[in-house]
């Protein structure tokens, strides 16, 4: 996996912003969010997150502190060491949205390849309703959806 380009979406602390109908791909990150960081209030309607990566946290978004809000999206073949597609540390609500075909690979060190969907850390709450994933892999754990620390989540009407 080569990283050596940059993200393409970075929401800072305090702002509240909304992505819609948008395709975001092409993230190549080192850090942690390969298509987008948010660390304000995020919400992400009819997009399309495909084919970014990073070295770290969130190959499609990484949301460590805000709220996240996804509906009618689609996050697909992003690829990343911990939660290929998403990884979200705050409040989320995901919404007739899908996950396919998004990785979470062991780096050369061996670490990662945990969490080929959406990787919940230690979320406040998070529900995911009338939502796909299909097709997502992880090296180690968890291909769909995984759960850690005090993470609460209601799945509800959902295909995993």
């Amino acid at each position: 996996m080569l990283c050596d380009l940059s993200r393409v979406f970075r929401i800072n602390s305090g702002v509240t912003a909304t992505i819609a109908d948008l395709t975001i791909t092409g993230g190549n990150e080192t850090g942690s969010g390969g298509g987008i960081i948010s660390y304000g209030n995020l919400t992400l309607e009819s997009v399309i997150v495909v084919d970014n990566q990073t070295a770290n946290n969130g190959g499609g978004l990484y949301s460590p502190t805000g709220t996240l809000t996804i509906k009618n999206s689609t996050f697909q073949e992003n690829v990343a060491k911990i939660a290929g597609g998403l990884r979200s540390n705050t409040t989320t609500l995901i919404e007739n949205s899908t996950f396919a075909d998004n990785r979470a690979i062991v780096n050369a060190g061996g670490s990662g390849g945990v969490a080929g969907g959406v990787y919940f850390w230690a979320t406040p709450s998070a529900t995911v309703l009338n939502s796909t994933f299909t097709g997502n892999t992880a090296d180690k754990y968890s291909g769909g959806i995984r759960a850690h620390g005090a993470a609460v989540v209601d799945v509800i009407n959902s295909t995993i």
